[in-house]
């Protein structure tokens, strides 16, 4: 039934659903870029420097770090009827190497139209590790409220997990964690979201389809029955 359901929700998401990739970004401002680079040192000094560096899961003292390529946060947002958009982002990761090794990420988010700052630290590895590895055509999305943390390319038509709890999703949604199709990642959003946050949700639509191939069918049905009769009368005629 679950997998019926699921294939159902599918069929669902080809016609009601999905996100423009046109809204999407894979490459951070200019600016944006440079402000992390003369600013994340400084930054992270204080954190490794500190009794609590190992809370950030670097070492503390060790003052060989690097920074990885800073990736915007595209936000996926999606609605109470489980429409899903994805809106531009407003704030950039990037990894944060010590030793050789990735650590953490930094955030720089954009207080102002054109000014940035870096916000803060504070990843779970998974994810650190998860946006260090990713492609160079894939965009992150990512959901705050929903835990959700992903990677999208669309020249290869696969969304894949990052980070622990998406990669839990997917795993007990049985989703092959090296990824799925869009059509297929859509359709678990609707299907997780209805289950784990169903006063959220009042899946309007995933019930409008049926209604609406049903009405469909009545309708040729009729149509079907009018011709019929017609033909009948002409033949009689």
């Amino acid at each position: 039934m679950k997998k019926l359901r699921f294939l159902f929700l599918a069929v669902v998401s080809i016609v009601l659903m999905g996100f423009d990739q046109s809204e999407m970004e894979n490459q951070a401002p200019a600016l944006a870029e440079r402000i992390a680079e003369e600013n994340y040192r400084d930054f992270i000094l204080r954190i490794i420097n500190d009794s609590n560096a190992a809370r950030f899961n670097f070492t503390r003292g060790d003052k060989d770090l690097a920074l990885g390529k800073l990736i915007p946060e595209n936000r996926l947002v999606i609605d109470k009827n489980l429409n899903i958009s994805v809106e531009a982002p407003t704030q950039w990761i990037a990894p944060v190497y010590q030793s050789g090794e990735v650590k953490n990420v930094i955030v720089i988010w954009e207080p102002s139209e054109g000014k940035y700052e870096i916000a803060g630290t504070g990843s779970s590895y998974w994810l650190t590790d998860g946006v260090s590895q990713l492609e160079d055509d894939e965009y992150y999305l990512h959901s705050r409220p929903f835990e959700f943390d992903f990677a999208y390319s669309s020249s290869k038509n696969r969304v894949r997990p990052m980070g622990d709890s998406s990669t839990k999703y997917f795993n007990e949604n049985g989703l092959d964690p090296e990824g799925v199709t869009k059509t297929e990642f859509i359709a678990f959003v609707q299907q997780h979201l209805k289950s784990n946050f169903h006063d959220e949700f009042n899946g309007e639509s995933e019930s409008r389809l049926p209604y609406l191939f049903g009405g469909m069918g009545v309708i040729l049905f009729i149509g079907g029955l009018i011709f019929l009769k017609r033909q009948k009368r002409s033949m009689n005629g």
